[in-house]
């Protein structure tokens, strides 16, 4: 386990956890007040996103997009990697396996005061608005091979079952992509309910919408080429 403070002021504490294992559970949930079973959430690598209020204690299960190439696409593990955020009044605690995306960035906007009345409820939402650019991400590179996939297919007239084979692959990393964002309304709809300005919240519902959006786009485009193709 990396266990670090990445922010701490008279307010508030960002506590950073990286890699935390089943024997270390019971001392980061004393520590800091955390129910055990949502640590063993964090570090199950199936698990789906979900939230849940616990009074004191608001916890977000998130996942954001990951582009490690993967020999099976079986489930959204395959396209993804956990974000586990714990929010109290005077603490946000972040849980995870793999460098959240946007970190450093929310880190160093942290350190140089560019947040008005930072808290830790603006800490998470900042780190919602990062996992969904992550999406934006994939879904630039997934268009990219779509092309070239196409060029493949249909310019080159290569329609083989090797470029079936590619189709049928790209089509299954999409769709679990796009499970993934409409199962992650969950988290984002528990969001709202922050003490955040609602136009800050706004952006956030924004972003999911148009990342479902870019990914039911290009589900849409890989079906008809496979029916074309």
């Amino acid at each position: 386990m990396i266990h670090k403070t990445l922010y701490k002021n008279n307010q508030f504490e960002w506590v950073d956890i990286q890699e935390l294992k089943a024997d270390e559970l019971d001392w980061v949930s004393e520590k800091y007040g955390i129910n055990r079973l949502l640590l063993e959430d964090c570090i199950d690598s199936y698990h789906l996103p979900k939230a849940e209020d616990l009074g004191e204690v608001k916890f977000i299960l998130a996942r954001q997009s990951s582009n490690a190439e993967r020999k099976s696409l079986g489930s959204i593990s395959d396209v993804s990697t956990k974000v586990g955020i714990f929010v109290k009044n005077n603490l946000i605690l972040t849980v995870h396996r793999l460098a959240i995306v946007g970190q450093e960035r929310i880190l160093s906007d942290l350190q140089k005061e560019k947040f008005e009345n930072p808290n830790p409820y603006k800490i998470a939402l900042e780190i919602g608005l990062e996992i969904f650019k992550s999406f934006e991400t994939e879904n630039r590179l997934l268009a990219e091979q779509m092309d070239i996939i196409e060029n493949e297919v249909f310019t080159m007239n290569k329609s083989t079952s090797l470029e079936i084979k590619k189709l049928y692959r790209f089509k299954r990393k999409v769709g679990l992509n796009l499970k993934l964002l409409n199962l992650s309304g969950e988290w984002v709809s528990f969001i709202e309910k922050f003490p955040i300005n609602p136009v800050e919240i706004k952006d956030l519902k924004d972003s999911h919408v148009k990342a479902v959006s870019d990914f039911e786009h290009l589900n849409y485009q890989t079906k008809n080429h496979i029916v074309t193709g």
